[in-house]
């Protein structure tokens, strides 16, 4: 059942999101709801190896295995999620966000505080489970052209889906946002994300976006949210 109520103390500050109420029938406290215990809690569980950034869609992959991952620690997945951008990184907030006071967009320094103290309240305990999926197309030239970026690709995910749960019982939810990555050329083999922009979804409505669950770890910056 989802339920819409205001978020938890350390959390205020940004309108009400969806929240989850799970009824969990786990004796494991690694369990998931309905009985089924998540593997990734597994004694000596080894980390899911990451794809080589020899493609953007890889990129994406690696970028849903850092925030599902459940073995490295918080150091290591910041590190694993710095690699995934370039230094003039860009993230674009859903227009809605922008209408209501948040920031138009934020740079590489932002986005990895954010992520530090994000992995960091996972590691602590803070943060129970983390679980992403972004459904996209296949990687293509930007279409139409834009200049001075030739051979630059976009990929475009038509559904993206972020469940962060502060316990077995609560959390909230991204569920029917977009998205869209741009990669410039590949350096040495390697693609990187330059620009990450959050899209409503034309057709679903939602109380969450990613850029306002991100913008709950900001290090610095109230960007007007309390």
């Amino acid at each position: 059942m989802i339920r819409v109520i205001s978020l938890p103390p350390g959390l205020s500050g940004i309108v009400s999101l969806a929240v989850i109420a799970l009824v969990s029938g786990c004796e494991n406290y690694y369990c998931l709801h309905g009985g089924e215990c998540d593997p990734g809690f597994a004694l000596g569980a080894l980390p899911v190896p990451l794809p080589p950034p020899s493609s953007p869609e890889n990129v994406i992959e690696a970028l849903e295995i850092t925030y599902n991952d459940k073995v490295r620690g918080a150091d290591e997945r910041l590190a694993i999620y710095a690699g995934l951008f370039t230094s003039t990184f860009i993230f674009r907030l859903q227009p809605d966000d922008v209408a209501q006071g948040l920031p138009e967009q934020w740079g590489l320094r932002d986005e990895l505080g954010m992520h530090e103290r994000l992995f960091g309240a996972q590691d602590l305990g803070d943060v129970f489970s983390i679980e992403l999926r972004v459904d996209h197309e296949p990687a293509r030239d930007l279409t139409p052209p834009v200049s001075g970026r030739a051979g630059w690709k976009e990929v475009f995910a038509p559904f993206v889906y972020l469940r962060l749960m502060f316990n077995i019982h609560e959390g909230i939810e991204v569920n029917g946002s977009q998205a869209q990555f741009l990669f410039p050329p590949a350096e040495r083999g390697r693609f990187r994300i330059a620009e990450w922009n959050d899209l409503p979804n034309p057709s679903q409505k939602t109380e969450a976006t990613w850029g306002r669950v991100k913008l709950h770890y900001n290090p610095g910056r109230s960007h007007g949210v309390d």
